[in-house]
């Protein structure tokens, strides 16, 4: 999403890609828990469009504490990984993803 084009949004956000400097509006990367069944939502992390832990899984890593066992994570194949998956079942929560088109699912033990 874009936020407004401030000089402290200018100053703290980074431009859209190809953009020359000081123009446009500063993008920002944000990730919502909500829920299927009331709409109510549970956590939002923003954070800058691009640079060091500015990623769609840093931001989910930093509402995991909003997350308790028995809790069923539906999310988009980009969060499909290892690692988010042992650490999401490392707290009880079952996890719904789609695997990502790069994985070969098809291999394994004969």
């Amino acid at each position: 999403m874009t936020a407004p084009d401030t000089p402290e949004n200018q100053g703290g956000l980074p431009q859209p890609p190809g953009q020359r400097p000081g123009l446009g509006f500063p993008m920002i990367r944000l990730v919502v828990l909500l829920s299927l069944t009331t709409a109510l939502l549970g956590g939002l992390a923003l954070g800058p469009y691009e640079g060091k832990e500015a990623g769609e899984t840093a931001l989910l890593r930093a509402l995991l504490d909003r997350l308790r066992p028995g809790h069923v994570l539906l999310a988009d194949r980009y969060f499909c990984s290892y690692f988010m998956v042992a650490l999401l079942r490392a707290r009880g929560v079952d996890v719904v993803f789609r695997m990502h088109a790069s994985r070969d699912v098809t291999s394994g033990p004969a």
